[in-house]
């Protein structure tokens, strides 16, 4: 018999992970106008990664005599309108993680700016105003409506109010997430140790003569 493997395509964005983060650091300057996008796409970057090594976590997770089900209950739930988000995959697989809140927070701030949450902003100085369309329980739950933030880590809730540390504190709070799936996990599931990617050999005076680093390492960027 052939050997097989269950594919993933979460390291698939771990080097655009680390080219937008140098790219964002290479423009410091320009900071105050190109931010927010490009931490837009390092969050929701960094969930699809996390989504992904979830949806295998799961499914190897599972005794072989139920692996052949999967694919009619996954498209019974996709039919149904309930499909699970890795979030949702990671509470049900370890109810024991002692940080899963802060998890849920960061799939708060992945809702908010997927399905585009509308807000009504100030013009001036682009205080927001109130919000328009948006938000589940969850949102409810895990959000402080005085600052506008998620109420454990503190992310900012609104869409065009991202930045790096937002950014950043997201990756962090997935990245510990998998540590610990690495300790639960068959082998091959999720490695942090395979987390590798490409920077230019000029790129920051702490990385020189590295042209590879832990995609964690650039996520600890000020």
């Amino acid at each position: 018999m052939n050997e097989t493997t269950i594919s993933c395509i979460g390291s698939a964005y771990k080097q655009p992970l680390a080219d937008l983060i140098v790219n964002l650091h290479q423009r410091r300057a320009t900071w105050t106008y190109m931010e927010k996008d490009y931490a837009i796409s390092l969050i929701l970057l960094s969930v699809a990664m996390f989504e992904a090594y979830m949806a295998r976590a799961a499914y190897l997770a599972l005794p072989d005599d139920q692996r052949s089900l999967i694919p009619l209950e996954l498209e019974e739930r996709v039919v149904s309108g309930k499909p699970e988000t890795g979030g949702e995959i990671f509470r049900k697989l370890y109810p024991d993680y002692s940080l899963r809140v802060e998890v849920d927070e960061v799939y708060v701030l992945r809702d908010a700016l997927t399905h585009n949450h509308l807000w009504e902003f100030e013009k001036n100085d682009g205080a927001a105003l109130r919000r328009i369309f948006g938000g589940n329980s969850s949102f409810i739950k895990n959000v402080d409506f005085d600052t506008l933030k998620t109420k454990s880590k503190g992310l900012p809730i609104v869409p065009g109010h991202q930045d790096w540390a937002a950014a950043s504190t997201c990756f962090k709070v997935l990245w510990d997430a998998f540590g610990y799936v690495e300790t639960k996990c068959p082998l091959g599931v999720v490695s942090r140790s395979v987390f590798y990617v490409r920077i230019p050999s000029n790129f920051l005076p702490q990385f020189s003569g590295r042209n590879s680093v832990c995609l964690a390492e650039l996520f600890e960027l000020p």
